[in-house]
């Protein structure tokens, strides 16, 4: 309506038609950053705003002309179709930005797997980015598998265990269980700020891709370092204990016979005494 009344110094001299291609373009930016349903309200307004601005008889809802008719119908039909067309782009657009989003969440999250973060870090930082990307008001884990007392989020992403009343009673908080080898070793604790809806079924599998890193990171955590023996046993004097050694059996020294001399050791002079040390 702004833009029809813009128009009302030009009226005289450029014809409507290029004010009803330039509502066109107006309607093409609502769809993108409004949808579908601001782009019906404003098609209406923008024809009614063309009738009453900018055609004959000036401030009523007649027209004098057909032309003006015609032009006023391909302005609303042409709005409708031109900005659903760009909320459905505007719409896909913001899910793959969102799809990409989540899998650099998951990349993320893998990559603190692989360089060996110890497991309650991992589940610690996965929690936060849970909380973040489902907007919820605080997000807790908790090493044990859910009690089946609040709504739980299936491997489909689908809430299961839904109370009596309806999907909207006890949803605010949602289990999310944490699986390890094929059972559930713990489940993130999902408080929903006040008043909000569940989160969609999109966003609670990328929760649980989430979760399954924290699920491989308990079970590719490292064993904590065994603390030193209070009681090693006694000592050498002098030295550390001695270490045991299995000699295979080419190690193992052959017998020495009498006047015989030993593999490895130089013959005596003429009439010495054959030493080995022992």
């Amino acid at each position: 309506m702004a833009a029809a009344a813009a128009w009302i110094p030009l009226r005289q001299t450029l014809p409507n038609t290029d004010l009803a291609l330039a509502l066109v373009v107006l309607l093409a930016g609502i769809g993108g950053a409004a949808g579908r349903a601001a782009v019906l309200c404003a098609s209406l307004a923008a024809g009614i705003a063309f009738d009453i601005l900018d055609t004959r008889p000036y401030g009523t809802l007649t027209m004098s002309r057909g032309t003006d008719v015609l032009t006023a119908l391909v302005l609303v039909g042409t709005g409708v179709l031109v900005g659903s067309g760009a909320a459905r782009l505007a719409r896909y657009r913001r899910s793959e930005d969102r799809r990409a989003g989540a899998l650099a969440l998951v990349m993320e999250a893998s990559g603190l797997v692989a360089t060996g973060q110890e497991s309650p870090l991992i589940t610690e930082v996965l929690a936060t980015e849970i909380g973040r990307e489902l907007g919820l008001a605080r997000c807790v884990f908790h090493p044990a598998p859910p009690a089946g007392t609040h709504p739980t989020v299936a491997r489909d992403g689908r809430l299961v265990g839904l109370l009596s009343g309806g999907p909207d009673e006890g949803a605010g908080r949602i289990d999310l269980p944490v699986w390890s080898q094929g059972e559930v070793v713990g489940h993130y604790m999902l408080m929903l700020a006040a008043g909000a809806p569940a989160p969609s079924r999109q966003d609670l599998r990328v929760a649980l891709s989430l979760a399954d890193q924290a699920g491989a990171a308990m079970v590719g955590a490292p064993e904590p370092e065994p603390e030193p023996d209070p009681d090693p046993g006694p000592r050498r004097p002098g030295g550390p204990p001695r270490r045991l050694r299995l000699v295979g059996a080419r190690e193992r020294p052959e017998p020495v016979v009498a006047g015989e001399v030993p593999k490895g050791v130089a013959p005596p002079p003429s009439g010495g005494p054959v030493v080995r040390a022992v």
